[in-house]
């Protein structure tokens, strides 16, 4: 086994750069002596380009989280991996983190989005959830006052 391979992680069984590639079992992983041909590939000619679905969801939670005057946001995997989010964040970041939740880990972990802004507003959820524009109770209540 050459060192290239290990100097890269496995996007097969998300062993870390300089572990062992993993196999499963019925109570968890266990450490193998072969390398998935995926890490091969990945040591020879470098990690395979995020999907064109990765990219989008990228540029979307970036242009959602950042417009409409947020003054913090950001991404994270439960882990406690991290990435905050301003105009200057590039794409290719966001990219990472959303790779980092979904092969990072042994088993795919929660992606979580903070804003200190509304993203939605009750008009505006009202509205994608196809609810009338009063509630029954504001309904009754402007009915009393007429």
């Amino acid at each position: 086994m050459t060192a290239e391979l290990w100097a890269v992680p496995c996007p097969n069984c998300q062993a870390s750069a300089g572990q062992p590639c993993t196999q499963p079992t019925s109570l968890g992983r266990r450490a193998v002596s072969w390398v998935h041909d995926a890490r091969a590939e990945a040591a020879e000619h470098g990690p395979a380009p995020a999907s064109a679905a990765t990219v989008t969801l990228a540029r979307v939670l970036l242009a959602t989280l950042t417009e409409n005057g947020a003054s913090e946001a950001a991404v994270a995997c439960d882990c406690g991996e991290e990435l905050a989010l301003s105009e200057e964040t590039s794409i290719e970041s966001v990219v990472d983190i959303l790779q980092h939740i979904a092969f990072g880990h042994p088993t795919r972990h929660s992606l979580i989005v903070r804003r200190d802004a509304v993203l939605l507003n009750d008009w505006h959820l009202g509205l994608a959830m196809g609810l009338p524009a009063r509630s029954d109770a504001e309904q009754d209540w402007r009915d009393s006052r007429a």
